[in-house]
């Protein structure tokens, strides 16, 4: 059986994937190109040279990375949040739960989580993906996953839960199922995901600073961030064409991380050495266009792996809103939302 080796660490495997050689060769041949225009602008071939090197050594580091993938280049992306061996479905099944970690994250992260789900008689299973691909292909492998699972217990509730670009990704999938065989009620949670892009990666949008650096910001970009780099910019068609979700959607419990102030690791006097920031508020705003009928937003304090309690408890707050999500009336979620503020698209 796979097992994660580590709850801080992803197991790797060599799997070379045909598709990565041939983004490989495309890069080559459109750095020679450029390396063409360098000469034509009269930039030296010293210089042009130089440039070319730079980007042969970083071109070479794609094939590096593309020849050692994560597990999740294989077949199996469905693991036990607990123990990180592989998924075993049970015979029968009618309520499932699928949680689906961040970015630089494996599926032990959802394990306190998972714990809650199972305390309401939830079936769980952990998605983990090649967190150098694009989400919209994680989203579609996630879909692909739901549709057979639903296809074969013809389930009558699947509820997502996704935490950081995890929360992208489960909202993505769900615009990607099967219209055929959808389950009656679909609930989704995300937890500090960055629905408005990252602001940090506003740069790989700007196209002036694209076209002045003759290609080599997308690179960098890429070397970052993986396939997905374009795909974070909140100018992006993945963050402003969402997609519609399925009409089987009861809730979508959108909890939003005021994470500033916060604290990762502590030293020995206590005093915080690594803080705990990743998104703000703003970026973890719906768009007027992404939000459903049945959208509820939660706002919690708390940094952002501490939310998912990766370094200690659950807040309480999220343990309320997640055992009301699991187990009682949506009504009761009343007391613990918060009405979204309105937003300008």
């Amino acid at each position: 059986m796979q097992k994660v080796q580590n709850a801080h660490d992803v197991q790797y495997s060599s799997h070379t994937k045909h598709g990565e050689y041939i983004n490989t060769w495309c890069l080559i041949a459109m750095f020679f190109i450029e390396y063409v225009q360098m000469l034509r602008h009269k930039l030296g071939i010293r210089r042009a040279t130089i440039c070319l090197l730079a980007v042969v050594a970083a071109i070479n580091t794609k094939v590096c990375i593309a020849e050692t993938v994560s597990k999740a280049g294989d077949d199996q992306h469905l693991f036990n949040c607990h123990t990180g061996e592989a998924f075993s479905p049970p015979t029968s099944a009618h309520n499932l739960t699928v949680l689906i970690h961040g970015n630089a994250g494996n599926v032990l992260d959802m394990a306190p989580l998972a714990r809650i789900a199972e305390q309401h008689q939830q079936i769980t299973a952990c998605f983990t993906y090649n967190q150098r691909h694009s989400m919209k292909r994680s989203a579609r492998l996630l879909s692909q996953h739901l549709d057979t699972l639903n296809n074969r217990y013809s389930l009558t509730s699947m509820r997502l839960v996704g935490h950081s670009l995890g929360g992208l990704i489960a909202r993505k999938s769900l615009t990607m199922l099967s219209t055929e065989a959808v389950p009656d009620d679909i609930q989704l949670v995300t937890i500090a995901a960055p629905f408005a892009g990252v602001r940090i990666a506003e740069g790989c949008g700007n196209m002036a600073l694209r076209v002045l650096s003759l290609g080599i910001q997308d690179l960098a970009c890429w070397f970052i961030s993986g396939d997905k780099w374009h795909e974070l910019t909140t100018a992006s068609r993945f963050i402003q064409q969402p997609g519609a979700l399925p009409e089987s959607l009861s809730l979508h419990l959108h909890i939003i991380t005021q994470e500033s102030d916060s604290c990762r690791y502590y030293d020995m006097q206590g005093q915080c050495i690594t803080d705990d920031f990743v998104f703000t508020p703003y970026e973890q705003q719906l768009s007027q266009r992404d939000r459903h009928l049945h959208t509820q937003q939660l706002e919690i304090t708390a940094g952002h792996t501490e939310i998912i309690g990766k370094y200690g408890p659950i807040p309480d707050s999220l343990r309320s809103a997640m055992n009301w999500q699991f187990g009682s009336p949506l009504e009761q979620l009343a007391s613990l939302v918060t009405t979204p503020a309105p937003l300008s698209d």
